[in-house]
């Protein structure tokens, strides 16, 4: 592991060894246990594929690791990180966010939207609902219109294109970032018809896209530490 001159000293005198380390496991055995996935339920069933993943583990665990850590150290950071899970910890609502007023996300984008810039997205499938972390590839202002990494095409008023919808989506929107939605989105919050139900584990890539989230204003995108 190579880490760049000034790095170490974002993280001490905190026992950045012993923490990262402890995120290290965590965030192993949460990808060894999905890669493991039976087939029909997992997109790695593919032997090359999944060859490719496991080579490429050790550094994209160890650069999870290190973002993470970086990220909880910032001042502002609206949440806890828990080295034994691999996971953002907040208080989760009762009810899943909706604060989503169509002129005002239009506005916000018109100002804000950039590359790279991480948006909350409240999708809906099977009855469960999620806010998941998406982050920006393409934006056209003329248009009025973003395209996101995972999730595709949106409006500026927080519309999805609907030929970008996915067949086991049953509902999507772009919502206005804000603590409410950027927290259960980095906290894998979600809901059924009865309430709160467990959180989920988030991707490596989704921990990654947290760590870039810049607490409080959410106007910007914050540099990875390498």
């Amino acid at each position: 592991m190579v880490m760049r001159a000034g790095q170490s000293e974002i993280f001490n005198p905190v026992g950045f060894d012993s923490q990262f380390a402890e995120l290290c496991n965590a965030l192993y055995a949460a990808e060894l246990l999905q890669l493991s996935e039976p087939p029909g339920q997992s997109a790695h069933n593919d032997i090359g594929l999944l060859r490719r993943r496991l080579g490429s583990l050790s550094y994209y665990v160890q650069r999870a690791a290190h973002a993470l850590l970086a990220s909880a150290n910032k001042p502002g950071q609206g949440l806890q990180l828990d080295v034994h899970s691999a996971a953002w910890l907040a208080k989760q609502k009762l009810q899943p966010p909706t604060e989503n007023t169509p002129d005002k996300l239009c506005k916000w984008l018109g100002q804000h939207a950039v590359l790279a810039l991480p948006l909350p997205v409240w999708v809906k499938t099977a009855g469960v609902i999620r806010v998941c972390l998406d982050s920006i590839d393409e934006v056209d202002i003329e248009a009025q219109r973003l395209h996101l990494n995972q999730f595709g095409w949106f409006d500026f008023h927080g519309n999805p294109k609907a030929s970008d919808l996915s067949a086991d989506v049953g509902s999507l929107r772009l919502l206005l970032p804000s603590k409410n939605s950027i927290t259960a989105a980095c906290c894998g919050h979600q809901w059924n018809a009865s309430g709160r139900i467990q959180p989920h584990a988030l991707s490596l890539r989704t921990l990654l896209l947290t760590a870039t989230v810049q607490w409080p204003k959410f106007t910007g995108v914050d540099k990875l530490p390498f």
